[in-house]
């Protein structure tokens, strides 16, 4: 394809009178979906009240990425993505096609960390791979690495945070999420008037990530409170954009299920690809036009995709 759009988020909810989420995760959801249009107050997008919104973000530079403390909390975060992938990979047996995002995952759990304190801030830590001072002062520094706005590639991350309507707001909490998170924060009846709550979620999240996420996530009347991360990716394969040719021939490929796809590949120039043969796998990856690194894994014969998409070789 000319154009490739990758669309992905996540969302962490905990119902009333559970404050000790980590212990049971309520909910963890990665999404995925497509549509367009615009967030705006009244009815049709939903009811909710802002609490606080973020700055726009300063543009990351190169010399910033060299720090200490980004460098470590950059190497915590791929551990930690590194991880999850494989986890979830495996809990889905590889019987369906399915998108995950790690960093929002991530983002979730570091607002989940900043909100919490005692053990159940220091199990979120620990999950993390960080402690709070490299979490609270290197987050938004990792937050605005993965931002880009070019011509033709841009990359938004969305972090909010959604309380019960007539909870408790520590004020000084906001502004930390806010500051150190690039958090939005939002108030909402989720008990009083659930349709109209899950609407204005839903039209945040369709706003953040361009249209391509229009669901009802259908939180329940006993919402607490909801963490919410949407990540919007779009690159392009080449430098303007064009379509890529696809082979005359067709490649026979095995599914998950057994069955055979007789397919055309795409056919492009790509300058840095670098193969790899691992012990029960082959991968290559390759960039596309703003940088981003695309990696495939293939299975050798007799392996399925779970016993190979582990931690150690993603």
């Amino acid at each position: 394809m000319g154009e490739k759009r990758a669309r992905m988020g996540a969302i962490y909810a905990a119902p009333a009178m559970r404050r000790k989420f980590m212990k049971k995760l309520v909910c963890a959801l990665a999404i995925a979906g497509a549509a367009a249009f615009a967030f705006a107050a009244g009815c049709a997008t939903g009811r909710s009240t802002l609490l606080c919104a973020p700055e726009q973000p300063a543009a990351f530079k190169y010399t910033e990425s060299t720090s200490d403390g980004f460098v470590a909390l950059k190497e915590a975060a791929e551990s930690f993505a590194d991880g999850f992938t494989a986890r979830a990979i495996a809990a889905d047996n590889g019987a369906d096609n399915f998108v995950v995002s790690p960093i929002s995952m991530y983002s979730a759990l570091a607002m989940a960390a900043e909100c919490a304190a005692g053990s159940t801030r220091e199990e979120l830590l620990g999950a993390l791979g960080a402690d709070y001072e490299l979490l609270s002062s290197e987050f938004l520094n990792l937050y605005r690495s993965v931002l880009l706005d070019g011509k033709h590639s841009t990359a938004t991350l969305s972090n909010s945070v959604w309380l019960a309507e007539g909870a408790p707001i520590l004020q000084e909490g906001v502004n930390s999420l806010a500051q150190s998170y690039g958090a939005y924060s939002y108030s909402a009846d989720f008990a009083g008037d659930n349709e109209q709550a899950n609407l204005a979620v839903r039209h945040f999240v369709k706003k953040h990530t361009n249209g391509l996420i229009d669901s009802d996530f259908k939180l329940d009347e006993d919402t607490y409170f909801a963490l919410i991360n949407a990540l919007y990716l779009k690159d392009i394969w080449n430098m303007y954009g064009d379509e890529l040719a696809l082979t005359e021939e067709s490649y026979a490929f095995e599914n998950g299920d057994g069955s055979v796809t007789d397919m055309q590949l795409m056919k492009g120039k790509y300058i840095a690809v670098r193969p790899y043969e691992g012990e029960n796998f082959t991968s290559c990856y390759t960039r596309t036009n703003a940088g981003f690194e695309i990696m495939f894994i293939l299975p050798d014969e007799g392996y399925s995709v779970s016993e190979v998409m582990t931690a150690e070789n993603i």
